[in-house]
């Protein structure tokens, strides 16, 4: 359990610009957490799978295929996770259309 919080930091911190990797405010962690789904944790870790470093950028950047949102601004509900997953879909599958 321990090491899949410490991959959740690292993986939150770097997507979201919010926190140095290692350096977290527990308080700022838990306040967020209450309101980060385990599907938007997923969203995130897979465009960390596909895109590796670009990922950061990309979640941070608006896009013409999510209404030129950006990913993290969906992450709020079910129906903008999906969307995010099926454009890292896209992305992994080569599929831009």
């Amino acid at each position: 359990m321990k090491k899949q919080f410490r991959a959740f930091e690292a993986i939150y911190s770097a997507a979201c610009g919010m926190f140095e990797v290692g350096v977290i405010n527990l308080d700022e962690l838990h306040r967020f957490e209450l309101n980060f789904s385990l599907e938007a944790r997923h969203a995130i870790d897979q465009s960390f799978k596909v895109l590796g470093n670009d990922a950061t950028k990309w979640l941070n950047n608006s896009n013409i295929t999510l209404n030129d949102h950006t990913p993290l601004e969906l992450l709020d509900t079910k129906e903008g996770v999906n969307l995010v997953l099926d454009s890292l879909g896209r992305i992994e599958h080569g599929v831009f259309i």
